[in-house]
């Protein structure tokens, strides 16, 4: 059974996933709130970002094929269930860094 929520009845994915991936989490902005540089990717060379860690890290390719196999931001928000991105997110080890 499917119980719709009254405050984001047409919205596909949840608020806490929205919230994730569109707003400042302690992941991926602490270096503000610290003083400190943008953490880098070292694999990539470049920011690392809810994004990248999402979709683009290749470290996570192989777990990612597992879960979903959207490309874009708004793919993984607006067709992939909310617990399969939790699930994913959990076995990275991301979970805890968010």
């Amino acid at each position: 059974m499917k119980i719709e929520d009254p405050y984001y009845p047409q919205q596909k994915c949840s608020p806490g996933i929205l919230l994730l991936v569109s707003v400042h989490t302690r992941f991926s902005h602490s270096y503000l709130l610290n003083r400190e540089d943008q953490a880098q990717c070292t694999y990539c060379d470049c920011a690392l970002t809810v994004v990248h860690m999402l979709l683009e890290y290749p470290h996570y390719s192989i777990v990612r094929q597992r879960y979903f196999s959207v490309t874009t931001l708004k793919d993984l928000l607006e067709t992939v269930n909310t617990h399969t991105i939790l699930d994913f997110i959990k076995e990275i080890g991301f979970y805890n860094r968010i």
